[in-house]
């Protein structure tokens, strides 16, 4: 079997430990279910796996570091679980091919790992709604084939990166709801939309936040 799609069909229980043993699945989708418990490490046998989906799953816990051992897949999809918690692991890092990240409305926090910067391929990362804290690393500079950056309403603090202005594929930049100070580099005046807290982060092209 290649594909697993259980989208929207209203299973409930725990994550098989099963799953590891379809080591030829190269797109899993089980959202919008109603399962509990972890999203286990048997995850990381499916190597295969170039779409994997658990969107509104209700899984909950740390999200496993096996999840670096998935190098080929293009789609991570895990947003409004809500009870997923801890930090973001530094293995995300070895995703190299992603171009979708979505961990949107979890429980989420802690630094982002600087890590971030080797998955070079990252058209589009939505993390708002999530509990980061901390520092914007300078290594997010590197996704130079960024195009939608979505970081609203987490805990991030300090200097925005002037290495954001090295993004000058961005079309949509999101930083609201933070506690983010500076500017935005005014090459990203060229962006379609830029949401900020006008409040802290001074930008001559933005719209604010709270609109």
């Amino acid at each position: 079997m290649r594909a697993l799609t259980l989208y929207g069909n209203k299973l409930s229980g725990l994550f098989p430990t099963e799953i590891g043993q379809m080591t030829k699945l190269t797109r899993l989708d089980l959202s919008f279910n109603r399962m509990s418990g972890l999203l286990l490490t048997e995850i990381g046998q499916l190597t295969q796996l170039r779409y994997l989906d658990a969107a509104a799953t209700g899984l909950s816990g740390l999200l496993p570091t096996e999840i670096g051992q998935l190098t080929k897949l293009f789609n991570l999809v895990l947003y409004h679980n809500f009870e997923f918690s801890g930090l973001l692991p530094s293995e995300i890092g070895q995703l190299t091919q992603l171009v979708n990240l979505n961990i949107e409305g979890n429980k989420l926090s802690g630094l982002l790992p600087t890590e971030i910067g080797q998955m070079t391929e990252l058209t589009d990362i939505r993390l708002p709604n999530c509990q980061f804290s901390g520092l914007l690393p300078s290594e997010i500079g590197q996704l130079t084939e960024m195009k939608l950056l979505r970081l609203g309403d987490n805990n991030f603090s300090g200097l925005v990166p002037s290495e954001i202005g090295q993004l000058t594929k961005l079309k949509i930049l999101e930083l609201y709801g933070n506690n983010l100070s500076g500017s935005i580099p005014s090459v990203l005046c060229n962006t379609e939309k830029i949401l900020v807290d006008c409040e802290t982060v001074e930008c001559a092209c933005c719209i604010c936040g709270d609109q």
